[in-house]
């Protein structure tokens, strides 16, 4: 009996140990030619709207990439709640104040995770391609492996790419939509059906879509009541509904 309250001491106590010193941990390797800076920056998403902007003023960590494109970022700063954050490169010419300039294409740079203190994840990007986080694999957190799934709905769309003609972007973006909404309704996690609502475009399919927006509420009420995001999200839907809506939680 006394060996077993000793065995109980001794896992509590380790718990607590790595409780009280939480650590988020990104290891990885991108593709690295000489175009880029041997650095990659996580920058923080602090409101839904900013899903796609950036500013350096929202960098909270550079770390160097070696040689063989590996990278190590960790630390123990971030919020308490998961968010939704950023990893990207910069190309040789610029400098940490173009944070906010997105490529596309080959030359793809960014890609988003979601993190808090307990997060550990390895990205592997895909070597035979030549934008650094080519067919990029994450490991060790569901949620970034669904939002990754998200991520390849999005990048062939029309938000990417150039069309010739006006109705094969209305087609583009019509199919689109659906696509983001079906992902939203099955997703299982919150955040990342929340990103997909986030790349639908709302101005254009609130008024045919409330009912769906609106549900949404209900969900981020109930799975994420104290969140930013959620604050976030219930100004963006009153402002479409053109009425008071409140966070009932």
């Amino acid at each position: 009996m006394k060996a077993l309250r000793l065995f109980l001491i001794l896992v509590l106590t380790s718990y607590s140990i790595y409780s009280a010193n939480a650590e988020y941990q990104i290891t990885g390797s991108v593709n690295l030619s000489s175009e880029w800076q041997r650095q990659i920056f996580l920058s923080t998403i602090n409101k839904i709207d900013d899903y796609y902007n950036s500013n350096p003023s929202d960098i909270i960590q550079v770390g160097s990439i070696n040689e063989d494109g590996s990278f190590i970022l960790s630390g123990d700063n971030l919020p308490p709640d998961s968010r939704f954050y950023r990893l990207y490169l910069i190309k040789e010419e610029n400098s940490d104040f173009d944070a906010c300039m997105y490529t596309s294409g080959d030359d793809h740079n960014f890609i988003h995770i979601i993190l808090n203190n307990d997060t550990r994840i390895h990205l592997q990007s895909d070597n035979n391609q030549h934008s650094p986080f080519a067919n990029c694999i994450i490991t060790g957190s569901q949620a970034n492996s669904n939002l990754r799934s998200l991520s390849e709905l999005i990048l062939p769309s029309f938000y990417f790419h150039q069309f010739k003609f006006p109705s094969e972007l209305q087609f583009s973006e019509q199919k689109i939509n659906r696509d983001l909404f079906h992902f939203a309704d099955t997703c299982q996690t919150t955040l990342v059906s929340l990103a997909a609502l986030i790349n639908t475009d709302m101005d254009q399919y609130f008024e045919e879509e409330s009912d769906r927006y609106e549900a949404f509420a209900d969900r981020l009420s109930n799975s994420l009541p104290n969140h930013d995001y959620t604050d976030n999200y219930f100004r963006k839907l009153k402002y479409h509904q053109g009425s008071n809506v409140t966070n009932s939680n």
